[in-house]
């Protein structure tokens, strides 16, 4: 039976084999490329400012863009492919009759088709996310938070978890509605769905962080040129922090709307009645040292329900006529 996967889904692993293998020489290239660039022009990432660092977002961001609209895309359609026609190409084919006439039960010719059809492509997808992350560490600084979307999904274990969940749509799709097509198609929407649906909800994986800065601090008079006293929380929150909100709040804990231009600048009473005395601003955040965290918490999540549509589709085929 292993030998009859292996036959049937050869094609499709080799394909991802070869996509893989391009995308993480690519991405090798373009890193060398970019620790080339500020060698030479910055003495280092750290250093890099002013024309030089222009010249670094010139060349590279086009790349970065282009690279997080192909991770974005490449579980959806690994997955599509390698789910989609898993089982549904048996029923079309009528192949699966052969398989279970073979002394093969159903639930070792599923188990099988998934294991030798499915493992390995999660597996080389979860590589690929490990070596984005690598490849991608030059230029964090043109690709922004690597908490925030998009280059959190575009990046480390959640690869191969996204391939995971669309793998296991298009495989249980397949054992619902016996086509390839249909398959294919639900694996791309669900994915879709599931993304933004679960990415909504990362801010909430951990309790954010806090800093407390007074704005207008005790003993300051509130109006007139340069007199807000505006402090800044930013030596307080980690440069590739993932900024959540920010919140105000007058000398009594209640929260008041504090519009930019009574902040800064020449205002009057009128204008800006909220500043009758100290205001504290609240910004709540989370630091960069949680990405680690926050992909196993996300991966778990698609682990978790890659493994109720893997349910889903087993008891189906359980309990239908082949």
């Amino acid at each position: 039976m292993s030998w009859v996967a292996w036959r049937q889904q050869r094609l499709l692993l080799l394909s991802v084999l070869g996509v893989v293998v391009v995308a993480a020489g690519v991405m090798t290239y373009f890193r060398l490329d970019a620790n080339a660039y500020l060698a030479t022009n910055c003495g280092g990432q750290a250093d890099c400012s002013g024309p030089a660092m222009d010249g670094f977002r010139d060349r590279y961001s086009g790349y970065t863009m282009f690279l997080r609209l192909a991770m974005l895309a490449l579980p959806a359609l690994v997955g599509m492919f390698a789910g989609g026609p898993l089982f549904a190409r048996d029923f079309e084919q009528r192949t699966h009759v052969l398989s279970l006439t073979q002394s093969v039960g159903r639930t070792r010719w599923w188990a099988t088709k998934l294991l030798v059809g499915g493992v390995p492509v999660v597996v080389m997808m979860l590589a690929l996310g490990l070596v984005a992350i690598w490849a991608a560490e030059p230029m964090n600084v043109i690709q922004g938070v690597r908490l925030r979307t998009p280059s959190f999904e575009t990046q480390g274990l959640v690869i191969g978890a996204y391939t995971l969940f669309g793998l296991t749509v298009g495989a249980s799709a397949g054992l619902l509605f016996r086509s390839t097509l249909a398959a294919m198609a639900l694996s791309v929407v669900l994915y879709v769905v599931a993304l933004v649906a679960v990415g909504a909800q990362r801010e909430h994986y951990l309790p954010p962080e806090t800093v407390t800065t007074a704005v207008i601090p005790q003993g300051t008079t509130p109006y007139g040129p340069g007199s807000s006293g505006r402090a800044s929380s930013d030596e307080n929150i980690p440069e590739d922090s993932w900024r959540l909100a920010e919140n105000y709040f007058d000398q009594h804990g209640n929260q008041v709307t504090m519009p930019m231009r009574c902040l800064f600048g020449e205002v009057v009473a009128a204008d800006c009645p909220q500043l009758t005395g100290p205001i504290t601003e609240v910004t709540s955040y989370h630091p960069g040292i949680r990405f680690w965290a926050f992909q196993s918490i996300e991966s778990g999540i698609f682990a978790v329900l890659g493994a109720v549509v893997l349910a889903l589709g087993w008891w189906r085929l359980r309990r239908r006529v082949l």
